[in-house]
């Protein structure tokens, strides 16, 4: 009796729609599409940050290159001036030379 009564409350109860397979296909579409053009912005953020960095690797680079050039004439002056022979010019240019290279901390 009881299995009775179950079966007509469930015939009773609305059945539940299913949602058609092109709902869900249209779904899926629209998610692999957003997905892509998110993958595609991100791969070209990243594209520009790496070439940024790579620049930034090269003036480096190329700093460091020009505070090797700057200490090697740093210490050519030194010794210059240390023979304390040579014509004026070169000795003045020497003295200004090292006084800029003190006021920009530059040393070896």
């Amino acid at each position: 009796m009881e299995n009775v009564q179950e079966q007509k409350t469930m015939q009773n109860m609305p059945k539940k729609e299913r949602v058609p397979k092109w709902k869900i296909y249209l779904i899926l579409f629209f998610l692999i599409i957003g997905v892509g053009i998110y993958g595609y912005f991100w791969y070209q953020r990243n594209n520009t940050l790496l070439t940024k960095a790579q620049s930034a690797m090269e003036r480096a680079g190329q700093y460091d290159a020009l505070k090797t050039m700057i200490i090697d004439e740093r210490q050519r002056c030194e010794s210059f001036i240390a023979q304390k022979t040579g014509d004026f010019g070169s000795f003045e240019y020497c003295q200004k030379f090292i006084q800029w290279t003190n006021k920009l901390n530059i040393n070896d």
